[in-house]
């Protein structure tokens, strides 16, 4: 079953690879090949949360002496790290506005580059940033 789970990793069967390293592991629970193969199989379907468990395991089989184990625990961690970033500064659509520029007031101390018409062009763009530079 864990060579054949090596099979379907490589043929990129995951789910496939996922069944075939539980029946593994079903027949024997000591087997760190097989939550090694499974690690990989939800690592490459971005379920890093049970590929840490998988590889967890594995690792502690190993008695943490492996550093391929060890190393993948790490990638794991920093893409779940980065899952998480981007989940706590993501908005959910419906609270982005459009705003109206021609709405906004333009505060009449104001010397820079104003904006006059429906578009803003690349010389308009430019006057800014000089202006912004100065």
């Amino acid at each position: 079953m864990c060579n054949r789970a090596f099979c379907h990793l490589k043929m990129e069967n995951y789910g496939f690879a996922i069944v075939d390293a539980d029946l593994a592991i079903k027949l024997n629970p000591e087997l760190t090949k097989a939550y090694y193969r499974k690690g990989q199989a939800f690592m490459m379907i971005s379920k890093f949360d049970d590929a840490r468990e998988a590889f967890k395991i594995a690792n502690k089989l190993t008695g943490g002496k492996d550093k391929d184990i060890v190393d993948k625990l790490a990638v794991i961690k920093k893409a779940i790290y980065e899952r998480e970033f981007f989940k706590s500064i993501s908005m959910p659509e419906d609270t982005y506005q459009a705003i109206d520029l021609n709405s906004l007031e333009v505060p009449s101390n104001y010397d820079g580059p104003r904006f006059d018409g429906d578009t803003i062009t690349s010389d308009w763009v430019v006057t800014l940033m000089n202006y912004l530079r100065d």
